[in-house]
C-alpha cells in the first residue's frame, strides 16, 4: 500500500476513534496494531531464518529438559529406561500448539532411506568419523515442510559408560556397543510452513534476512 495513503487512513481512523467517546487514543499503541494488520510479505529466506532461530531455542530447551530427567534417572541406576523423549510437556505442546514433531533418531529409526533425513544423517555420521564439527541443519523436505536437525555425539561420560557396551536385551541394539566421539542418534524437528508463517509478526521480519 502506497505511504501517504497508509498515513491518510492511521488519521482517519485515529479521528474516529477520538470522536467516539472524547477519550485520547495511545496513538503508538495504535499504529503498532494498524502495522500488524498490515499483510505480511514473507521471503522464503525470512521464513527458514525465523525456522532456525525458533528451532534452535526450542531444541535448546527440549535437550536441557532431557538431560536433567536423563541424570535423575541415572542416579537412580535406572537410565536406560529414560533414554527417550515420552512425556516431555515441552514436545507435546509444540505439536499441539505449533503442529511441530520432535524425534530423537537413531538410522534404523529413519525408514525411508532416500529421504532427506537419511542423507543429513549419513553426513552427520561422516563428519563425527573424522572428528569434524556436525551443525544444526535445516532442510526443506517438501513445499510444506521444513526440518531442523541435531547430531548426538556420544561425548558425556555418563552416556558412554551405557551405550559403548553391547545391550543385548534392548529392543534398539545399533545405539550399543558405539565408541566416544561417534554418532549416536539426531534431534529432528518437522515444522510445518503454513504454522510458522502464522507466528511471524512485523517486528519479526524486521529482524529477519531475506
Amino acid at each position: 500500500m502506497c505511504e501517504k495513503y497508509k498515513i491518510i487512513i492511521f488519521y482517519v481512523i485515529l479521528l474516529l476513534n477520538t470522536s467516539c467517546d472524547n477519550k485520547p487514543v495511545d496513538r503508538n499503541a495504535f499504529k503498532e496494531e494498524m502495522e500488524d494488520r498490515e499483510i505480511m510479505r514473507v521471503t522464503a529466506g525470512q521464513l527458514s531464518n525465523y525456522a532456525f532461530n525458533k528451532g534452535i531455542l526450542a531444541l535448546d530447551s527440549i535437550n536441557k529438559i532431557f538431560q536433567i530427567r536423563l541424570d535423575s534417572a541415572i542416579s537412580k541406576n535406572v537410565g536406560n529406561q529414560f533414554c527417550n523423549i515420552n512425556n516431555i510437556a515441552l514436545i507435546t505442546r509444540l505439536n499441539n500448539e505449533l503442529k511441530i514433531n520432535v524425534s530423537r533418531l537413531s538410522k534404523n529409526k529413519i525408514a525411508d532411506t532416500t529421504s532427506k533425513l537419511y542423507s543429513v544423517y549419513d553426513a552427520y555420521q561422516y563428519n563425527a568419523s573424522k572428528n569434524e564439527n556436525c551443525l544444526d541443519n535445516l532442510q526443506k523436505i517438501d513445499d510444506k515442510t521444513l526440518i531442523l536437525t541435531r547430531a548426538i555425539i556420544l561425548s558425556d561420560q555418563k552416556c558412554i559408560d551405557c551405550h559403548s557396551k553391547p545391550n543385548s536385551t534392548a529392543a534398539n541394539q545399533s545405539v550399543f556397543n558405539k565408541k566416544k566421539g561417534e554418532l549416536l542418534a539426531i534431534w529432528a524437528l518437522e515444522m510445518p510452513k503454513k504454522e510458522l508463517i502464522k507466528k511471524i509478526t512485523i517486528k519479526d521480519l524486521k529482524t529477519l534476512k531475506e
